[in-house]
């Protein structure tokens, strides 16, 4: 006669998951940061309105672009764009989970941070015109050529970010490629300008009347575009 065994089987559930640790490599995160850095402050536009890897393009005699007049392929957006790649190749490396929130973070970064950096520069340490930034894109001037005057008006968007009041002479130029008529139009300076402090951005209009030696009618106006100087007696900087 046989006993009859009972088996017991033993179930083994889990009451918490074995969770990962945030961090898999450190040296790969800490690449990463560092690159991250380094392309914040590539895409800084200051104190014109080129990026610095921009400048750094120029520097080192690369061309901006494949074509001519700034048109084609942007080599420094694509190096930039290279960068970010790498930085987020070795975030990968570097991290176990949570890696689309640090995705997110990262663009927020490079998207935002250079102009705050900007901004906080020229709040705390900028003076005079090196404190004052143009918004280039919104610049216009409309003119008429009638009698041997020039006359129009001029619009630009400016914002002191220092805790002074700025005195800047705005300085006015048609781009070179401009063809035919327009592109003999002088040189337009415009009144000088106070400039309130605070980071609030202030519209200038201001009207201008310049003698020419054309005898030709001819009127338009241009927006984006225009080479923007700014003095303030001392220092000058340019948006081209």
């Amino acid at each position: 006669m046989f006993l009859k065994k009972n088996n017991t089987t033993e179930l083994y559930h889990r009451t918490e998951e074995e969770k990962l640790t945030l961090v898999r490599d450190w040296r790969s995160l800490a690449i990463s940061v560092t690159l991250l850095v380094v392309v914040i402050l590539l895409c800084i536009r200051y104190p014109g309105p080129l990026m610095w890897v921009e400048n750094l393009f120029r520097w080192v005699g690369l061309p901006l672009h494949s074509g001519e007049n700034g048109m084609g392929l942007h080599f420094a957006n694509i190096f930039t764009l290279f960068l970010i790649g790498v930085v987020l190749f070795f975030m990968d490396r570097g991290l176990n989970r949570n890696k689309f929130i640090v995705f997110i973070v990262i663009m927020m970064l490079v998207s935002s941070a250079p102009d705050w950096l900007t901004r906080s520069y020229q709040r705390v340490f900028a003076s005079g015109v090196y404190a004052v930034e143009v918004d280039q894109s919104r610049v216009s001037c409309n003119y008429v050529l009638k009698d041997g005057f020039l006359t129009g008006t001029c619009q630009v968007p400016m914002t002191n970010y220092s805790g002074e009041l700025v005195e800047i002479l705005p300085i006015i130029e048609f781009p070179k490629y401009w063809g035919n008529s327009e592109s003999k139009l002088p040189v337009i300076r415009l009144t000088p300008l106070l400039i309130a402090p605070g980071g609030k951005e202030q519209i200038y209009s201001d009207k201008f009347s310049i003698a020419m030696d054309k005898l030709e009618n001819i009127s338009g106006g241009m927006g984006a575009g225009l080479i923007i100087r700014l003095t303030d007696g001392v220092n000058l900087r340019r948006w081209e």
